[in-house]
């Protein structure tokens, strides 16, 4: 077959698949810009359950039963049991994560920092992050806090996080 006959087929398979062949052809760098990943409709998820078709970013369900489904759940049904289950589909890099721990320990406290410009990260999936940010006070949620500069005082987060390590702060509201 032809190199032209196969582009033709390609061209042709994605049209059939409405997908506009300006935006199929575009090849995205990260220094590109434009929007972060968005956010899964639920805060946590223990029953996380991946599409079985091999496409990037992959598609997550949460199939955890709950009290009451998160704000932003698009499709919230009653489940059996009594509770309601987020049927919404996320699809992107980050499904969030686990409500409990392995041993029945409560949940994974959420990031130790609210934003962060310089993350260090782990290349696992999700990552292990910690944020190299000097602040000038910690968040609340920062179990060990240093002061790194004295005049004028700044502090650095030392703790480490499992999972994305968040929004950068320079896009954050001062």
């Amino acid at each position: 077959m032809k190199s032209g006959n196969l582009l033709t087929l390609t061209l042709g398979a994605l049209l059939l698949a409405g997908i506009p062949i300006s935006s199929a052809l575009n090849i995205r760098l990260p220094t590109d810009g434009g929007d972060e990943w968005p956010s899964p409709p639920w805060d946590c998820c223990d029953k996380l359950k991946q599409s079985p078709l091999r496409i990037w970013p992959p598609k997550y369900k949460c199939l955890d039963e709950v009290d009451h489904c998160a704000a932003a759940c698009e499709d919230c049904k009653r489940a059996d049991g009594g509770g309601y289950v987020c049927r919404d589909w996320y699809w992107g890099v980050n499904p969030g994560p686990k409500c409990t721990g392995g041993g029945g320990e409560e949940a994974v406290r959420s990031r130790p920092w609210k934003c962060c410009d310089d993350a260090v990260c782990t290349r696992s999936m999700p990552p292990t992050c910690s944020c190299q940010d000097k602040v000038r006070s910690c968040s609340g949620g920062c179990g060990k806090c240093v002061q790194v500069e004295s005049q004028p005082p700044r502090f650095r987060c030392l703790d480490r996080y499992h999972g994305f390590p968040g929004p950068k702060c320079h896009n954050q509201p001062a």
